[in-house]
């Protein structure tokens, strides 16, 4: 093991895997939806019900960049269904501004990665 200190671009995965990991456990815990908001400008949403758990990735003012989307989809697990397919639905309008947001599901039984 090194004993060099990672980067932020190598420990960022790290990070979010343990901000993943305890909004899934607070969601599941009391039933509700658990979010944070990331220093990058991203917020995090997830929702566990019914042996079901979604994570929502979303930005205002510009969309998710390609390694954030990248980085995300890492941290769930493989089959986990993405929504939309392709591309970024966005919300809003000129005067309140406009959301960004990608979006994927999987079922709980699965464990994160």
């Amino acid at each position: 093991m090194s004993d060099k200190p990672l980067n932020a671009h190598q420990s960022k995965p790290k990070i979010l895997r343990v901000i993943l990991d305890d909004l899934i456990r607070r969601s599941q815990r009391t039933g509700r939806p658990a979010a944070r908001d990331l220093s990058g400008g991203a917020s995090l949403l997830v929702v566990t019900r019914d042996g079901e758990a979604r994570l929502l990735v979303a930005r205002k003012g510009q969309p998710l960049g390609d390694v954030e989307l990248r980085t995300f989809r890492a941290l769930v697990p493989d089959d986990a269904v993405r929504w939309p397919v392709e591309g970024q639905a966005v919300m809003g309008s000129h005067d309140a501004g406009w959301t960004w947001r990608v979006g994927w599901k999987w079922t709980e039984k699965e464990t994160p990665k």
